[in-house]
């Protein structure tokens, strides 16, 4: 058996790449050939270049074709039975005017109906997108995305006079503004990963806590940066799934984040969670964490528990599970 793997142009994200080829080198054995293929040309909104990329991709079709996610109108090019589209999230089904409409005609409408099986990371991305697209439920399935191996056990055991609170990503779903008012007058490190618009850092500038930046990271500068921070903070507004609750979970640090869906039930009993539209909700979790009133070892353990769930050895074998029902007649 051959699968083929699709992902986006080379280097036009990692978040995706990193979950999808670490599983299919997982998948891959003698009896199976994966295979890891980018698009040669930048989809977005060039239809020119969604059409070279759909053609390319009939070319090298396989027996099984699995398009993780992002280039979700590759279904449109690939053999009906033999295609599997993974969808994060539905946040680009929200698009406005004729570019949107278009958009969500060629990513999500036609893909969902003309792939054999769709799976979606989250029980949130699911009703959001069969509420939308009208597609069955029946035809979608939660496969929820994985923690990588490399990312291993190491709590710390106590908090240093400043402790380092770790903000992955600075998107408008990420929260940057509430996160910043919550943290004034907090004696803490706030570092945050992703690039900063102006009027983020100057708000930064006004809370008077200390804090870094860093954007661009490579897989393992990002594992560095979970080693190296105290807590997670992540009172997400929305999100397709939500990897920094599992990744920090994995390592052993605690988290705070949103108390809805399906940063709720991603992490399970092993975070502190928030109202994401309260600004003193995300203070007083924060104040907590930094005076002991939540006991941090406790969460880190419930953390590791859950965590379990979404190990690659779990996460390949419902995979299989889906190829296996492509192969029968």
């Amino acid at each position: 058996m051959e699968i083929n793997f699709y992902f986006r142009q080379k280097d036009s994200g990692f978040s995706i790449e990193k979950i999808f080829v670490g599983l299919a080198k997982a998948i891959g054995t003698d009896d199976c050939q994966v295979n890891a293929l980018y698009c040669p040309f930048q989809g977005g909104k060039n239809l020119i270049a969604v059409f070279l990329n759909g053609l390319w991709a009939r070319r090298n079709a396989k027996a099984i074709n699995h398009i993780s996610g992002e280039v979700h109108y590759l279904a449109l090019f690939l053999p009906k039975n033999s295609c599997v589209l993974t969808i994060h999230d539905c946040l680009h089904l929200k698009s406005s005017g004729i570019l949107g409409w278009v958009y969500r005609f060629l990513w999500f409408y036609i893909p969902v109906r003309v792939a054999r099986a769709v799976t979606v990371v989250s029980q949130e991305t699911k009703s959001d997108l069969c509420r939308i697209t009208g597609i069955p439920a029946s035809k979608v399935q939660v496969i929820p995305n994985f923690v990588c191996d490399s990312f291993q056990f190491l709590p710390k055991q106590s908090f240093p006079p400043k402790p380092r609170f770790l903000v992955i990503g600075t998107g408008e779903n990420k929260n940057i503004p509430c996160i910043l008012d919550a943290v004034k007058e907090c004696e803490l490190h706030l570092r945050i990963i992703g690039k900063l618009i102006p009027s983020y850092q100057d708000r930064l500038e006004a809370t008077g806590i200390e804090w870094s930046n860093a954007f661009n990271l490579t897989d393992q500068a990002i594992l560095k940066e979970y080693m190296e921070c105290d807590a997670v903070l992540m009172p997400s507004l929305q999100e397709g799934f939500g990897m920094p609750i599992i990744e920090a979970q994995a390592i052993g640090r605690p988290v705070i984040t949103s108390n809805i869906s399906p940063m709720n039930t991603i992490a399970g009993l092993g975070a502190i969670l928030v109202d994401p539209q309260s600004v003193s909700s995300i203070r007083s979790a924060v104040k907590d964490l930094l005076s002991c009133k939540i006991n941090r070892a406790e969460r880190v353990e419930q953390g590791r528990l859950n965590v379990q769930r979404f190990r690659l050895n779990n996460i390949k074998k419902q995979y299989q599970a889906v190829y296996r029902t492509l192969l029968q007649p």
